[in-house]
């Protein structure tokens, strides 16, 4: 799955993926703990879709948003 995403970030095919974990697991929220996951979050944020209403954060994100309100301070 990492690296489907590495070489194709614009494949969403591994939503399923994180679909099965979520289940497996009985989870409803996930850190995105690396940069690959990172690229699957942006994939979530930008379809609008809600994957069995779960929720994430996503550490890259949370940096690059201070990172912008520091540097426009």
């Amino acid at each position: 799955m990492i690296y489907r995403l590495k070489t194709n970030p614009e494949d969403d095919s591994a939503i399923p993926s994180l679909e099965w974990f979520l289940e497996k697991y009985r989870l409803d929220a996930f850190i995105s703990g690396c940069t690959e996951i990172h690229i699957l979050t942006r994939q979530l944020m930008r379809s609008g879709r809600n994957v069995n209403r779960c929720s994430f954060i996503d550490p890259l994100w949370i940096v690059a948003a201070d990172l912008n309100r520091l540097l426009t301070a």
